[in-house]
């Protein structure tokens, strides 16, 4: 199956969260190659914005987010431009 991947789901790869399981479930099967996943192009920003917000809020250490930030860029899926979608959207 493709799915089309938000930000907060790969979020919840990184961090854990409620529903942090599924995500996960959904990253390994894409690994597998049970799943096809691609992403906007503003995916891995989108995520390394959540990092941050949660590094100012004291749930991770500014190391485990640029650790965590390494560990998104070593699984991200294709990523598509997003703006020639926006009059779609």
């Amino acid at each position: 199956m493709i799915y089309v991947l938000d930000s907060c789901v790969g979020f919840k790869w990184l961090v854990i969260e409620q529903e942090t399981d599924k995500a996960r479930k959904l990253r390994d099967e894409y690994r597998q190659a049970i799943h096809e996943l691609l992403a906007p192009d503003v995916f891995p920003v989108e995520v390394a914005h959540a990092l941050t917000r949660a590094e100012r809020q004291g749930r991770i250490t500014p190391a485990e987010g640029a650790q965590l930030r390494s560990d998104m860029l070593n699984t991200l899926p294709p990523l598509f431009p997003s703006l020639p979608l926006l009059p779609r959207a």
